[in-house]
């Protein structure tokens, strides 16, 4: 993986959601580039659903 593709990868979920999307456009980035993005697809971070819940109530100052 290169520096970008790094750098995306740790900088945050929309970030690599649009990169993600971008890995199919190579006809708008390139080829090459498109073709760098592909591994944002298969291997980004996860977390559960109930992790997700748990940080929207955090965020949004509801109690679990």
């Amino acid at each position: 993986m290169n520096c970008f593709v790094w750098s995306i990868s740790k900088a945050g979920v929309v970030w690599i959601k649009v990169f993600q999307h971008m890995s199919h456009r190579g006809d708008v980035i390139g080829d090459d580039l498109a073709e760098s993005f592909e591994i944002l697809r298969s291997f980004s971070p996860e977390h559960s659903y109930d992790e997700t819940v748990q940080i929207f109530k955090r965020v949004f100052n509801e109690t679990p």
